[in-house]
């Protein structure tokens, strides 16, 4: 173990955090993860791994967001700003990827700027990192190769149609392309589709072939 890997099981018994899911402290020793207990590991598991084909792209989701702890945890990354929630996500969705022979370039989905300002990191980019982290660098690389083209505004309140039609043309690869690599876009929650739909648009225009995508959860 690294020294940071001895500081931080240091400072996880010190000043134990509670679970991301339910809000109980955990106990490391039962749950194997110091912000995630056991029971809603479970509720997790049981919601199992989805899969769909959303332009042309197959999307792994590595949970349900119907499921209350999970969307818990996704808040505690995005408004509680606690990067250690991207960790232990990132190694939900790495495990819910197909196995692969060769190395995946994670594409995280970019903020608006507004947002970004706003909360200071882009929770995309904290969990293509913790995918990074739970497969090693010789099996994954991030690349922030895709820029908002311009603002579509909040998509909470609108129809399925409103956000597809609001989403088109959203994303511009910036990026000279490898066609022969396989890229995988990384977000966080998949509702309608429409801003991965628009993501493997973009990779797809400047002719990517081979594009998959991950989320913590869908809809």
């Amino acid at each position: 173990m690294v020294e940071g890997g001895i500081w931080r099981v240091v400072l996880d018994f010190l000043f134990p955090m509670p679970c991301m899911g339910c809000g109980l402290f955990v106990d490391s020793s039962d749950s194997g993860c110091v912000i995630w207990c056991t029971k809603c590991e479970i509720m997790r598991l049981n919601a199992g791994i989805c899969t769909r084909e959303i332009a042309g792209a197959q999307v792994f989701s590595a949970t349900s967001f119907e499921v209350a702890s999970v969307r818990s945890a996704i808040h505690t990354l995005k408004y509680k700003m606690i990067w250690r929630a991207g960790e232990v996500m990132g190694q939900w969705m790495h495990d819910c990827l197909p196995p692969q022979k060769e190395k995946i370039i994670l594409v995280p989905i970019p903020l608006l700027e507004k947002r970004l300002a706003l909360r200071g990191f882009n929770q995309s980019e904290i969990l293509a990192q913790g995918i990074l982290r739970a497969g090693g660098a010789e099996n994954f690389e991030i690349k922030n190769i895709l820029v908002r083209a311009r603002g579509r505004g909040q998509q909470a309140h609108r129809s399925r149609q409103e956000r597809l039609g609001a989403m088109q043309g959203a994303f511009i690869a910036t990026e000279k392309i490898d066609p022969a690599v396989q890229y995988c876009i990384v977000d966080d929650v998949l509702t309608t589709g429409s801003t991965m739909t628009a993501a493997i648009e973009a990779l797809h225009h400047v002719g990517v072939e081979k594009i998959c995508g991950v989320v913590v959860a869908a809809v």
